[in-house]
Order: structure tokens, then C-alpha cells, then sequence
């Protein structure tokens, strides 16, 4: 629960923080919580393994993974976009 008062800049803080994730993984995340609305314990587990192995396999994954490695900032928003655009271009043309 946040205070009525502290309701905009709490949602703007959340909302900041979602955007240093991945693209991917918030589309996931977002998928998720709609079929849970609707969906049971099965349906959800089964997309729960589902969205983490698409996830593990992204180039925005691969990224993260090679900046910690290198210990060096992420590339730029602008390109993690470009990299999810690309992503959504080669699982519709399959």
C-alpha cells in the first residue's frame, strides 16, 4: 500500500525501474498477468517455462549477460529496442 499523496511518484519510480529490464522479459511478464486473470495453476506454469526459456535465448539476454561479464554498461535503450524489433521480425516470418 502507498500513501494517496505518494501514489505518482511511487508509480513513477516502479515505472523507471521497469524500464533498465528487458523488453522481452516485460512482455513476458505482462502476458502472464493477463492469462492469470483468467487462467489456472497449470496454464500459468506452463507459460512460466515457456516466456523463461524464450528469455534465456534473446539477444537482450545475451547482452546482459556478456555487459556483467565485461563489466560494462548495457547498450543503449535505443538499441535493446532495435534488438526486440528484430526478435519479433524472425518469430513472425517462421
Amino acid at each position: 500500500m502507498v500513501p494517496f499523496k505518494d501514489l505518482t511518484a511511487t508509480a513513477r519510480e516502479l515505472a523507471g525501474d521497469m524500464l533498465q529490464c528487458s523488453p522481452t522479459s516485460l512482455a513476458y511478464t505482462r502476458r502472464a498477468l493477463y492469462q492469470g486473470l483468467d487462467g489456472n495453476l497449470e496454464t500459468a506454469m506452463g507459460s512460466k517455462g515457456f516466456a523463461l526459456e524464450k528469455c534465456y535465448v534473446s539477444p537482450e539476454h545475451k547482452e546482459y549477460v556478456t555487459a556483467f561479464m565485461e563489466k560494462r554498461k548495457l547498450i543503449s535503450k535505443r538499441q535493446t529496442l532495435a534488438i526486440r524489433l528484430q526478435l519479433d521480425q524472425t518469430s513472425t516470418d517462421s
